[in-house]
């Protein structure tokens, strides 16, 4: 098993996490690999970083015939008021950043390079009080970058819509999976 990680930092956080982990400085568009030299590659929430179309013709490269791809990551479930009501929060700071909660993955898939596209979809949610809101809310990376005069403002709002709701309250998501393999 090998971690593909473009950033140093990311990898370090890795090897002091688990020493024993292979990791390696690549970009998903430009894997290090042979040509059919890979049985496997999962992806979960970083595919929304990627040029979508290039990454998966380099994991087509790189997988074996009969190869596995795995994708899978976490969307907050729209569904829910208080996923609305953060969404209208949030959508202001986005800027260009993808949503992988409208990632059409069907429109991806090249039928050359990959077999059919399996979609499974699972619920679940996370319990959160006002200020474990703002904690998930600063991880988002969107959120992280932005100047701090407005980032302290957009928490602050995030406080205040989560003092709405009795604690502990759910925060639901929707974890989306899918899984192809490689044309023979």
């Amino acid at each position: 098993m090998i971690a593909v990680e473009p950033l140093g930092e990311m990898r370090r956080v890795l090897r002091d996490a688990v020493p024993e982990a292979e990791a390696v400085g690549a970009r998903a568009e430009e894997l290090p690999f042979e040509d059919t030299s890979v049985d496997a590659i999962t992806v979960a929430a970083a595919f929304h970083w990627f040029a979508a179309p290039s990454a998966l013709a380099e994991f087509a490269r790189v997988l074996r015939p009969g190869g596995g791809l795995g994708l899978v990551w976490n969307v907050r479930d729209p569904r829910a008021p208080i996923q609305r009501e953060l969404d209208e929060l949030l959508e202001p700071h986005a800027g260009p950043v993808s949503h992988v909660r409208n990632f059409e993955a069907a429109s991806y898939f090249p039928a050359s390079s990959f077999g059919p596209l399996e979609r499974a979809e699972f619920e679940h949610e996370q319990r959160f009080d006002a200020d474990g809101l703002v904690e998930r809310v600063t991880s988002m990376s969107f959120v992280a970058i932005l100047p701090d005069d407005e980032r302290e403002e957009l928490l602050a709002r995030v406080r205040a819509l989560g003092r709405r709701y009795d604690a502990p309250f759910a925060f639901p998501y929707r974890t989306e999976v899918f899984v192809s393999r490689r044309a023979r």
